[in-house]
């Protein structure tokens, strides 16, 4: 990932549909001339204080993040998001055009920053506060986010989460974790023969407190 990757515009349908209701309330139209409408997806804790009408509400639910890392050589990330070594980890080809043709709501992928900033009001908010700013404390994650509209998904599961459908030449590496299940690794083993993916196993290396990257095939 570099940081000539850039986040696109505003997805057509939620812009017009939100440019309609403008005139319901005077903070919306400041709301979208501010910053792109897809950036109001993590504003819930204050949806609320901004909009009476459920403008900004309507843009969150309409939208989905596709969370992503530089690294998969980060204990704390294997601890929090892998079920502590139970899980695994996909590589990504980056020139794969999921990543870079911006269409059926999905728009290219933004390095998150890092920073400790207190942000008072509506008016000073940016894009990139509302979005692609976290506290100084998830600065572990090296984290990209990819923003795409939920109306393009192929499933939603019982627990509210957006399928989409993704080639198979996208992902070039799996990575499991040394805890991963025997009915669990047969699987993987499985697709990654089919597919010609490369598979590592991440091993914790206790004596120097780093991650070491066993190759499978």
């Amino acid at each position: 990932l570099t940081d000539k990757l850039v986040l696109a515009g505003k997805p057509p349908r939620i812009a017009r549909k939100l440019a309609a209701r403008a005139s319901e309330a005077p903070e919306a139209r400041e709301l979208i001339d501010r910053f792109p409408v897809q950036l109001a997806l993590e504003v819930k804790n204050i949806a609320d204080h901004i909009l009476e009408g459920n403008i900004v509400v309507e843009a969150i639910e309409a939208l989905g993040v596709f969370s992503m890392t530089e690294s998969v050589l980060s204990g704390p990330m294997w601890a929090h998001y892998a079920s502590n070594y139970e899980g695994f980890a996909l590589e990504f080809d980056l020139n794969s055009s999921f990543f870079h043709s911006p269409k059926n709501g999905k728009f290219l992928p933004k390095k998150v920053l890092y920073q400790n900033r207190e942000i008072e009001g509506l008016s000073n908010f940016r894009g990139e506060d509302v979005l692609l700013t976290k506290s100084l404390d998830w600065a572990y994650e090296k984290e990209w986010r990819m923003l795409v509209e939920r109306s393009n998904s192929k499933l939603t599961t019982p627990s509210g989460h957006s399928l989409f459908q993704l080639e198979a030449s996208t992902i070039t590496k799996v990575i499991v974790g040394k805890n991963i299940s025997k009915e669990d690794m047969i699987s993987i083993l499985a697709h990654c023969t089919h597919n010609r993916w490369g598979l590592e196993r991440a091993i914790p290396d206790q004596r120097s407190g780093t991650i070491i990257l066993d190759k499978i095939i």
